[in-house]
């Protein structure tokens, strides 16, 4: 009645996922069964990413914190937390998109685009990566983009690993040649082959 949130959720069936909690006949935990009790409003908001809605999902707890929320608190791991230094995540999207992009640097996240099948979101990656990547600034540099929990995007690319690509865009010599790659795998129309593996460019 207050506002206050209870807890924050996400799922790839919603409808299933809340009726677990209301049906009668279900098993539900003590910690359902009291957020049932208190309920007064549920709000949804689809994101059509997989990657998207674990980031919010983490960002909502932390900022918010929801009193129903168990949130614990994860300490990233040495050898997984450095090879998230500078990284690009291309997970598949539902049309009209082909791809969502993610950018990840020095545990930031410097941005998230959606791109088009004929190259829409390119020219945004390209300056993205010109700014954050390439760039030979000298001196200290602003942050930019949001602290992400990098242990838990790391977890959840290793249990995602046969549906996503990703690789670190400063193996590559420039800007360009990352978004050539991208533009290779738009002729793909994907980062999966139809068996639904990643592609890897030789």
């Amino acid at each position: 009645i207050d506002g206050t949130l209870l807890y924050v959720g996400k799922s790839k069936n919603l409808r299933e996922r809340v009726n677990s909690y209301f049906y009668e006949g279900g098993r539900r935990s003590d910690r359902a069964r009291k957020i049932v009790e208190r309920v007064h409003r549920i709000e949804f908001e689809p994101l059509g990413s997989d990657l998207e809605a674990v980031l919010r999902e983490a960002e909502a707890i932390r900022r918010r914190r929801p009193s129903d929320n168990v949130q614990r608190r994860v300490h990233p791991k040495g050898e997984r937390s450095a090879r998230l230094r500078s990284i690009l995540i291309l997970e598949p999207a539902a049309p009209p998109l082909v791809l969502r992009a993610y950018l990840v640097r020095d545990g930031r996240m410097v941005d998230r685009v959606g791109v088009g099948p004929r190259g829409g979101g390119l020219l945004r990656i390209r300056r993205a990566l010109e700014d954050r990547f390439f760039s030979a600034a000298v001196g200290p540099t602003p942050s930019a983009g949001p602290e992400i929990d990098v242990e838990l995007v790391a977890r959840w690319l290793s249990a995602n690993r046969d549906r996503v690509v990703a690789f670190d865009p400063t193996d590559l010599a420039s800007a360009e040649e990352v978004v050539e790659r991208l533009r290779w795998y738009l002729t793909q129309s994907g980062p999966l082959d139809p068996d639904g593996s990643p592609v890897h460019r030789r």
